[in-house]
């Protein structure tokens, strides 16, 4: 058996080298955010199925949703304490295993930090938060020609991490255009300080003021 044929065996992760089936890793379940010990590149993952990357071991980031109008909008990646996550006594989070082949998390770290407060292109259904998720996690490229400004196009399993955090680093959309991301606009919103409640945390106003939690 070839070297080559091992590692697309082994990537596609269909069968072990007995022909079984591979073992299947363990679920985590979920708990209070305040009960979970994570390092610095852990994904955390919501029981709405949201999801948080820690930057550090005390700062986490997580895609908004779209913002000012259904289909199409504006979104951000948004930094925030975990200890103001904790706050939210109704949240409730599990590590989750992403499986980012050939992109490391630090690549993944330093690229989600790159679009913190960055005013980014959102579509409901062509530039979502799976999609920047994917982009970030595992440099997953998005193109459409249903939503040609999406910035996701320009793959960077093969850029080196002192690029993305250059000054002029760019992403490109489906016109292959550079975006730098020094160029970009900061996001902007009407939201409180805080980030409002998704009505999945299902948590009463009294608590609201006092929580942070993604959109």
């Amino acid at each position: 058996m070839s070297k080559v044929y091992l590692a697309i065996l082994l990537f596609l992760n269909f069968k072990n080298l007995d022909g079984r089936k591979p073992q299947q890793e363990p679920i985590a379940t979920f708990q209070r955010m305040s009960s979970l010990s994570f390092e610095r590149g852990n994904v955390l993952e919501t029981t709405s199925g949201d999801l948080f990357l820690a930057v550090s071991n005390e700062e986490l980031v997580f895609v908004r949703g779209g913002l000012r109008e259904i289909f199409t909008g504006t979104t951000t990646v948004q930094l925030i304490p975990a200890n103001d996550v904790k706050k939210n006594r109704r949240l409730k989070v599990r590590l989750k295993n992403v499986h980012s082949y050939f992109f490391k998390r630090a690549k993944s770290i330093a690229l989600a930090k790159r679009l913190i407060n960055k005013k980014l292109p959102f579509g409901w259904l062509r530039c979502n938060k799976k999609h920047y998720w994917d982009y970030i996690l595992n440099s997953t490229t998005h193109t459409t020609i249903l939503f040609k400004y999406c910035p996701l196009t320009r793959y960077l399993k093969n850029t080196p991490i002192e690029e993305i955090e250059g000054e002029d680093f760019f992403l490109e959309n489906a016109y292959w255009k550079k975006i730098y991301i020094k160029d970009l606009p900061s996001f902007s919103s009407n939201s409180k300080t805080t980030v409002e409640l998704n009505a999945s945390s299902r948590t009463s106003e009294s608590e609201s003021d006092k929580s942070v939690v993604y959109r």
